[in-house]
């Protein structure tokens, strides 16, 4: 397994964080030639795994993710890639579980939020902080409620509602 950073000094623990981690997720699902390259920006660090898959069509596997931390990212880099490479092999093997019920669905949940004035980087901190793709809020400065989100290329977005009359 061959670990590359940028934008961040590769240290001797962070390397053995990213092996301790992922090691185990590269003997079970049989990958060779894995590659993990972690990245540091401004306000997140992401982690990419990409390795040869002789098992899967096509070959390689490619996953990566997001977190407000270079040690979170590899983490959770873990845990997506253990999520994924399951389901393809419980695809593969026709083990995958189907549930069917002829019960209603369950009454969806729904879920009451504190909204607080803040300012758009004490948003974008807790938002990073809990690592959530969006945060809703009051601005300080404008007093319009806010509400802050994480786009899929993990550039943010600010949206104010437009109510209709």
């Amino acid at each position: 397994m061959k670990v590359v950073t940028k934008n961040f000094k590769l240290t001797e623990a962070f390397e053995k964080h990213v092996h301790s981690k992922m090691d185990s997720i590269e003997k079970k699902f049989g990958l060779d030639e894995v590659t993990i390259t972690v990245s540091q920006e401004k306000n997140s660090s992401m982690a990419q795994l990409i390795g040869a898959a002789p098992h899967l069509k096509g070959g390689t596997i490619k996953v990566k993710c997001s977190a407000y931390e270079a040690y979170a990212a590899v983490d959770k880099l873990r845990n997506v890639c253990k999520d994924k490479l399951s389901r393809v092999k419980e695809k593969k093997s026709g083990t995958r579980k189907i549930i069917e019920s002829d019960s209603p669905p369950e009454k969806e949940k729904i879920r009451t939020v504190r909204v607080s004035v803040m300012s758009r980087q004490e948003a974008l901190d807790r938002m990073i902080g809990r690592d959530y793709n969006f945060w809703l809020f009051v601005d300080r400065e404008t007093g319009i409620f806010t509400a802050l989100y994480r786009k899929e290329n993990d550039q943010l977005g600010i949206a104010h509602p437009v109510f209709d009359e």
